[in-house]
């Protein structure tokens, strides 16, 4: 008696609950491999739908946990062949900044601005006191704010021991 609950136990902590056993409802993946949809038939997939682009993110509407539905798409892929994966910054996408620029705030950190000829190098990180920090590659540095909708970055920018209010719109 004794030995059998001691296994059940050693079951119950060896088997815990994974984080990606849970519902992805609503939550950004991406595929493996390149699969097309299917339409559930006995507890497997008859895949007679439009191939899916791995490296395109989807967004998940159902999960039933072995099945996903992806938004936007007719029919269903095994959970097994797609990955969570993180969602993106607010910043990161393209500005148009204050001065015209063409500004494109990558998730790895990484920035740029270009205008004409004229090209600048920065790196970005949040703030843990709110916000965003842009620190160019030629010295200045920009202090900024996103907008609650995600759609202005407003700030100040330090350079040569000046400041100077900044801004961009997202496109």
């Amino acid at each position: 008696m004794i030995r059998a609950l001691t296994v059940a136990a050693l079951v119950a902590f060896v088997s815990p609950v994974r984080a990606d056993e849970k519902d992805w409802t609503g939550t950004p993946v991406r595929l493996k491999e390149s699969v097309r949809l299917g339409r559930k038939l006995g507890g497997g997939l008859v895949r007679d739908g439009a191939a899916l682009d791995p490296a395109k993110t989807y967004t998940v509407k159902s999960d039933d946990g072995t099945f996903l539905e992806l938004v936007g798409e007719t029919g269903f892929v095994f959970k097994s062949e797609a990955e969570r994966v993180a969602k993106a910054d607010p910043i990161v996408g393209t500005f148009t900044w204050y001065t015209g620029a063409e500004f494109v705030f990558r998730a790895d950190g990484t920035a740029n601005a270009k205008l004409g000829a004229m090209t600048w190098v920065a790196k970005w990180v949040a703030n843990p006191y709110g916000g965003y920090v842009v620190m160019y590659a030629e010295g200045g540095v920009d202090v900024v704010k996103l907008s609650a909708d995600g759609k202005k970055l407003e700030g100040t920018g330090l350079s040569n021991g000046k400041s100077y209010p900044v801004s961009g719109t997202k496109r």
